[in-house]
């Protein structure tokens, strides 16, 4: 899948990325960072966001919560769901 996120950091060349995650919240997404091995109000980590009812998956490595990532051909561009997690707009938290 493509993710599509305003004014993220331009990662390539790297394997992972990092997000921001209540930048992805302020969307209107579902995103749980608390890694799987954790629990919250009760419930075990997910580690992922959910959005347009589509799960993403984060990678809990070394006690950073990471995505996996890579450039995407020409033909990923065509063939894979793209999904905005983020608003067009500036994000300004305060």
């Amino acid at each position: 899948m493509i993710l599509i996120e305003n004014e993220q950091i331009d990662h390539t060349g790297q394997d992972n990325l990092v997000m921001s995650v209540n930048q992805v919240r302020a969307f209107g997404a579902d995103a749980d960072d608390c890694p799987t091995i954790y629990s919250r109000n009760g419930l075990q980590g997910r580690k992922s966001i959910i959005s347009n009812g589509i799960e993403i998956p984060f990678i809990f490595d070394r006690n950073l919560i990471l995505m996996e990532g890579a450039k995407q051909s020409e033909k990923d561009l065509q063939t894979l769901p793209i999904i905005v997690v983020t608003s067009g707009t500036e994000w300004n938290p305060e």
